[in-house]
């Protein structure tokens, strides 16, 4: 198998086999479900979001905002990477090049798009498309069958995760992304990082996640198990307990337990990891500052 090693020890552990991700990326009972029999519309919704993606990585920020909005269109679950692309965009282009890209590009194609609606019933339009306040049925809740439905529909249980989803994005903001070294932040992979941690930071504090949200972040974990460093016992049972706990229907107390123990997990694991990344990097950098001034 391929093998993708640790940089900090290349000890056995630490070897994640990404067969192991492919079959499990072609062989998903549930992903196939939602993009060829259900036919859900977030299939559509992650292609153009996986392509605006593909274009930041190659620095086409504009045509990214631009499929990115689209995306935000067909289905709001996009809206969990936005403060990973907010950050990236501040970083790379700055304050006024943020604004230009989010007002100029975003806001004018979600104009474009619901120019119609707007023009028939605005507040109508605004309230429903971009609906924040709405209550999924308890029953088709993958991740909280263990609570009754009258505290899965307390306000105060919103609120709770609210409060931790953006605790938690802060601290990776202060404490792990923005200690990286500036070659490191200016990398590819630093994109990669920051939008898929940012989008499965979403996905552990939402308020319901549904059989067709799996589509959400699917795809992404791969990369996340292997940011990870889990290694390969813990990180190949994180993923087939995941697969597992999206194909039973209907949902059970049981897998939404263990599925809210394999995000938080592999959440605790990615932000170790990172940690431990910055650390390393910081050695890097200061060897070879020390590496220079013997020189001359």
């Amino acid at each position: 198998s391929i093998e993708i090693r640790s940089n900090s020890h290349n000890s056995s552990r630490n070897q994640f086999p990404l067969l192991i991700m492919y079959l499990v990326l072609i062989s998903s009972r549930r992903i196939v479900s939602i993009f060829v029999l259900r036919m859900f519309n977030d299939g559509i919704e992650s292609m153009f979001l996986y392509a605006a993606i593909l274009l930041f990585l190659h620095k086409q920020w504009n045509l990214g905002c631009l499929l990115y909005s689209i995306a935000v269109s067909i289905k709001m679950n996009a809206l969990l990477v936005a403060p990973g692309i907010l950050f990236l965009l501040i970083l790379h282009k700055g304050i006024f090049g943020s604004v230009y890209r989010i007002v100029g590009i975003c806001a004018t194609v979600q104009i474009g798009i619901g120019l119609p609606f707007l023009i028939d019933d605005w507040k109508s339009y605004i309230l429903n498309a971009f609906d924040f306040r709405r209550v999924f049925e308890h029953q088709w809740s993958v991740n909280y069958q263990m609570i009754s439905e009258s505290v899965f529909r307390s306000k105060y249980l919103a609120i709770l995760l609210l409060v931790l989803h953006v605790a938690t994005l802060l601290m990776f903001v202060k404490y792990r992304w923005m200690c990286r070294p500036d070659a490191y932040r200016f990398s590819k992979e630093f994109v990669v990082e920051v939008l898929f941690v940012c989008n499965f930071i979403g996905i552990v504090f939402a308020r319901s996640v549904h059989f067709q949200f799996y589509c959400w972040y699917f795809h992404m974990i791969p990369y996340l198990v292997y940011k990870s460093r889990l290694g390969v016992i813990a990180g190949s049972t994180i993923v087939v307990c995941i697969e597992i706990a999206y194909n039973i229907y209907p949902p059970h107390s049981i897998t939404s337990s263990v599925l809210h123990c394999c995000h938080l997990v592999l959440l605790s694991a990615l932000w170790t990891a990172t940690s431990a990344t910055s650390e390393s990097a910081q050695c890097h950098v200061q060897h070879a500052v020390c590496d220079t001034q013997k020189q001359q």
